[in-house]
């Protein structure tokens, strides 16, 4: 994720993981490659989480449907966390 300032208006860069289309709406799935352990993955998901809320944001306002959930998959650990 890129970020680019001016005094008129902020541009992200950045490429989410995985899209999955739902009935309701779409699941966001950013994938984690950090060689962590399983006591680091609440402070990595603290990391990470204003990163998937944008992505969030970003498919919200592009796609115009509904984001139902937003999921951190720490590949090292084959570990999956759910954000509200």
């Amino acid at each position: 994720l890129s970020v680019s300032k001016s005094p008129d208006f902020v541009i992200l860069q950045g490429i989410v993981d995985l899209l999955i289309q739902q009935p309701q709406g779409v699941l966001v799935v950013d994938y984690k490659t950090d060689a962590i352990s399983p006591n680091q993955v609440a402070e990595r998901v603290q990391t990470y989480e204003g990163q998937l809320n944008l992505y969030a944001r970003a498919v919200r306002e592009i796609l115009k449907t509904d984001v139902v959930a937003k999921v951190l998959y720490f590949t090292a650990l084959q570990q999956e966390v759910s954000l509200v």
